[in-house]
């Protein structure tokens, strides 16, 4: 990111996959999230206290906008985690009971190098996977590649909304 906003890119659009743990979101449903938990290491390098990495009001506003009509979108917080064999079911509904309805490895990183470097980001998350929680004895499931319609749609409009922010 820092050597692309060298270069002169001064807007980040992440696009990614995120595992859910909230019952209410499902499967091959789009989290635009206004807030992401910041529990992975990058952010810290750039920031002396983060707890929450934001994304750029007005591109999360026009990225929500941009893909409601086309996916069904939640406006909700995440987390970004990278110690994965850490992610537990006690781990996760701490999280839940922070608002968090799902976890990522890279996206709080994006949101907050930009934040420090004065670019603008958002963070475009396709639900990949839900994850059993003590309210739902449902045993995990990787259930994107079951829906590559609906996965292949996700992308394309996020491809269309990267386009018309060039424009």
């Amino acid at each position: 990111m820092e050597t692309l906003f060298a270069l002169g890119v001064k807007k980040f659009i992440l696009v990614g996959y995120c595992g859910c743990f909230a019952g209410e979101v499902g499967l091959c449903d789009t989290v635009v999230p206004p807030h992401i938990l910041v529990e992975a290491g990058t952010s810290h390098h750039y920031h002396s206290q983060i707890c929450w990495a934001d994304p750029s009001p007005e591109l999360h506003r026009q990225a929500v906008a941009f893909l409601s009509p086309r996916l069904r979108v939640w406006e909700r917080p995440t987390v970004t985690t990278d110690a994965v064999y850490r992610q537990t079911v006690r781990k996760e509904t701490l999280w839940r009971q922070q608002g968090c309805v799902g976890v990522d490895m890279e996206a709080s990183a994006v949101l907050s190098v930009s934040q420090y470097l004065g670019a603008e980001a958002v963070a475009l998350l396709l639900v990949s996977d839900k994850h059993p929680t003590a309210e739902d004895p449902t045993p995990w499931s990787w259930g994107v590649r079951r829906r590559a319609e609906e996965r292949d749609r996700f992308f394309q409009a996020a491809i269309d909304f990267a386009f018309a922010q060039g424009r």
